[in-house]
């Protein structure tokens, strides 16, 4: 349970961080369009 938690945090943070960090364009532009570790 605890576990779950953890991770559900987790990614929540992450994505958040993704989209705090990447404006509202990350909102208009699918993830999938983006390269992983490329700007």
């Amino acid at each position: 349970m605890k576990l779950w938690i953890k991770i559900s945090l987790t990614l929540f943070s992450t994505w958040l961080y993704k989209i705090y960090t990447s404006g509202p364009r990350y909102m208009r532009d699918p993830p999938v369009n983006k390269p992983c570790g490329r700007s």
